[in-house]
C-alpha cells in the first residue's frame, strides 16, 4: 500500500483523495488534479501540464459540463470536441510535448 497527500494505491487500484475541482475552458488551461470538471465552451489549444507528468508523461482526465472543442495551436496534437459527461482522456507524451485526445 503506498499513500501520498492525494492518492492511495492499493491492491493495483488508485483512488484519489480529493473531489475533482472545476475550470472553465479557455486557450490555455492549468490543471492541477489528475481528474478535472471543464466548463465552457471556448477552444482549448494549450495544456499546461501539472508535475510529475510535465516531466515523465501520464495521463489526465477531463469531463466536460460543456461542449468545448481542442485545437492544435498549442500543445495539443489532435484536434477533438468535447461531449458533454464523456471523460476526455489526455495522455501527455513528455518527448514530443504534446497531448493526445482519447477521442
Amino acid at each position: 500500500k503506498t499513500t501520498s497527500m492525494n492518492v492511495a494505491i492499493s491492491s493495483g487500484l488508485t483512488s484519489q483523495r480529493s473531489s475533482a475541482p472545476t475550470v472553465a475552458s479557455a486557450t490555455t488551461i492549468a490543471p492541477t488534479t489528475q481528474i478535472v470538471f471543464v466548463s465552457g465552451t471556448a477552444a482549448i489549444a494549450t495544456i499546461t501540464a501539472p508535475t510529475p507528468i510535465s516531466t515523465g508523461g501520464g495521463q489526465i482526465t477531463l469531463i466536460p459540463t460543456a461542449a468545448f472543442t481542442t485545437t492544435t495551436g498549442g500543445n495539443i496534437a489532435l484536434a477533438s470536441t468535447a461531449v458533454v459527461s464523456k471523460a476526455l482522456i489526455m495522455t501527455y507524451d513528455a518527448t514530443a510535448v504534446k497531448w493526445y485526445p482519447s477521442y
